[in-house]
């Protein structure tokens, strides 16, 4: 690892439920370095956002938790994790694709998408303890080789399918640990760098869009993503509407 602690320390399994439910478990027990990597070649109960399962065929992709300790940050401000680790998942595929060809951006809150389709989905618990966090179990679901998608039919698929060949995966889990790293350092002196290159790259951010809000379909655009990780809609009638996770979703 080229990193200085980020994946320095790894724990390779695999099989287990959900590397995130394995490092919770952990962190129950001991107090594992920081930067600590937990890796499965298949997860059995995989989770992403919306409580949805994360869908990996095994040995193709990789699935992981990274278990940090950013006590500086207080729970009101734990949406700058999401944002960091968006943006180090950003410039892994800037770095891997040929831009030119690949429109990659964030998908509110934390998914990562490249041209139009899913290819990545971060979920991160947080422990809290009074005014901090004590810890974050940062998971990650990157899609690398996996090449058929039948269960999202058209709307996922991997750096193999757009790169157009086999990647090795030990160098793409090394470099999102590199990029990961970067920017959880830069959070640690300046959270808010992460303000504007985040909306700069956030998918259909000022695009009339179709959403639902749990009732009904409506129409409205991105404007902005508040401190909180809320986002800001303006609708059709000009009201602006803000939406915390599970409150809204893209229809198109």
């Amino acid at each position: 690892m080229s990193s200085l602690f980020i994946g320095k320390s790894i724990v390779s399994l695999v099989e287990t439920t959900s590397t995130n439910t394995y490092a919770i478990e952990l962190l129950k027990g001991v107090k594992p370095v920081e930067g600590t990597v937990i890796t499965a070649e298949n997860q059995t109960k995989g989770r992403g956002q919306r409580g949805n399962e994360w869908d990996s065929e095994p040995l193709l992709n990789l699935t992981f938790s990274i278990i940090l300790y950013p006590t500086f940050l207080k729970p009101s401000e734990n949406f700058f994790l999401s944002k960091m680790v968006s943006l180090a998942l950003l410039e892994v595929l800037t770095e891997l694709l040929e831009t030119s060809h690949h429109d990659i951006k964030i998908k509110w809150p934390n998914d990562i998408m490249v041209n139009d389709k899913k290819i990545a989905g971060i979920l991160i618990e947080n422990i809290l303890r009074h005014d901090h966090i004590q810890a974050s179990v940062i998971g990650i679901g990157f899609n690398v080789n996996q090449t058929n998608f039948s269960t999202y039919s058209n709307n996922a698929t991997s750096i193999a399918n757009e790169g157009g060949k086999v990647f090795d995966k030990s160098m793409v889990l090394e470099l999102v640990c590199s990029k990961i790293e970067k920017w959880y350092l830069n959070i640690r002196q300046k959270p808010k760098k992460t303000d504007i290159p985040y909306f700069e790259n956030l998918y259909k951010a000022g695009v009339v869009s179709i959403f639902n809000d749990g009732r009904n379909d409506f129409s409205g655009t991105i404007v902005d993503v508040e401190k909180d990780g809320k986002i800001k809609i303006i609708a059709a009638n000009d009201d602006a509407r803000f939406f915390d996770f599970k409150e809204v979703k893209f229809i198109g």
